[in-house]
C-alpha cells in the first residue's frame, strides 16, 4: 500500500465521529500499562479477523517502534493511527474517550464502519 493511500485512509478515519485514539489504544492495551506488547497488537488484529503472520507483526511494531523496546507506547501508537496533517490529528485529539469509565467489550469501542476503517490503516 502506498504511503499516500494510507495518509487517505488514516484522513476517513479521523473523519468518524466516534473514532478516538484513547479508546483504540485502550482496545490494545489490555494489560493497561501503557504498552502494546506484540502479543497484544496480534491478538487484536486476530479479533478483528485480520490474522497477519508473525513477520507482519513484527514488521508493523518495527516500523512505528521508535524506541525499539518491542512494544509501542501511546506516542508511537499515535503515530501508526493518525493522519499526518495537524488539522485531522488535532480534530482526533481534542474528542473524549466514550468507553472510559464503561463496561464495554474491546471490539465495541466503536461504530462498525469505524472499526472497518480502524483495520484499513492497520
Amino acid at each position: 500500500m502506498a504511503e499516500t493511500d494510507l495518509e487517505i485512509m488514516k484522513r476517513q478515519l479521523a473523519m468518524q465521529t466516534d473514532f478516538n485514539v484513547q479508546d483504540a489504544f485502550k482496545m490494545f492495551d489490555l494489560s493497561e500499562t501503557g504498552d502494546i506488547t506484540r502479543r497484544q497488537f496480534e491478538e487484536v488484529f486476530n479479533l478483528m479477523k485480520l490474522y497477519p503472520t508473525s513477520l507482519e507483526v513484527e514488521l508493523a511494531l518495527f516500523r512505528y517502534d521508535k524506541d525499539l523496546d518491542g512494544r509501542l507506547n501511546f506516542d508511537e501508537f499515535k503515530e501508526a493511527i493518525l493522519p499526518k496533517d495537524h488539522n485531522y490529528r488535532d480534530l482526533v485529539m481534542r474528542r473524549p474517550s466514550y468507553c472510559q469509565g464503561r463496561d464495554f467489550a474491546r471490539m465495541e469501542f466503536f461504530l462498525d464502519t469505524t472499526t472497518q476503517k480502524l483495520k484499513s490503516c492497520l
